[in-house]
């Protein structure tokens, strides 16, 4: 599901961004609004039987991090509540941050993290150890679009540098469109070897 700012965003326009800054009353209501249908949605996926939620919130990068606890981190924690309720995992998807967000994105105590950015893959792994959640490498699309002998190079050193436990690899938004059948297959095929 789009998350609570990506939704608010959608329905209001660019100026989210800078009501958020000033506490908008007007953004306040977008936001109220957002996370009433976040709500609605993962309770509806959830009766239906789903495994998992994930929150696609690719605006968390443009935030303040200190917007992360005070505004975004409390809607996650509902929706949260809601997928635990009914015994589903909860991920966030975001992109494009850096170091400073973090650990305001991993203590939003979700299940698991699929973060990208302009940030060091040993940060995510350490944040992810003292939150005590899941946390994937990212497979960039630029990989995903390019050849087999880099995509497998970049998927053995993931799973190299996994740790015990808590590590998924994920792409780090949506996969794109012309990717090569064999480049997903390589994947597979070097997920399946490095686990033996």
């Amino acid at each position: 599901i789009n998350g609570p700012i990506t939704l608010a965003r959608l329905l209001g326009g660019d100026t989210v961004i800078a009501g958020l800054e000033i506490d908008s009353n007007e953004t306040e209501e977008l936001l109220e609004l957002s996370q009433k249908i976040n709500m609605k949605l993962c309770r509806a996926y959830c009766e239906r039987g789903v495994d998992g939620i994930v929150i696609a919130e690719n605006l968390l990068g443009k935030l303040n991090p200190s917007l992360l606890d005070a505004i975004v981190a409390p809607m996650v924690q509902t929706i949260r509540n809601i997928a635990r309720y009914y015994k589903a995992h909860l991920i966030i998807l975001t992109k494009d941050c850096s170091d400073e967000h973090v650990d305001p994105i991993f203590g939003m105590q979700t299940d698991g993290v699929v973060i990208s950015g302009n940030i060091e893959f040993e940060h995510v792994r350490e944040a992810a150890i003292e939150h005590d959640c899941c946390f994937s490498g990212n497979i960039p699309s630029s990989a995903l679009l390019g050849n087999q002998t880099e995509l497998k190079a970049l998927v053995r050193d993931f799973m190299s540098a996994r740790g015990e436990k808590g590590f998924f690899l994920s792409t780090e938004w949506e996969v794109p469109y012309d990717t090569p059948v064999a480049n997903l297959h390589e994947i597979m095929k070097s997920i399946r070897v490095r686990r033996c």
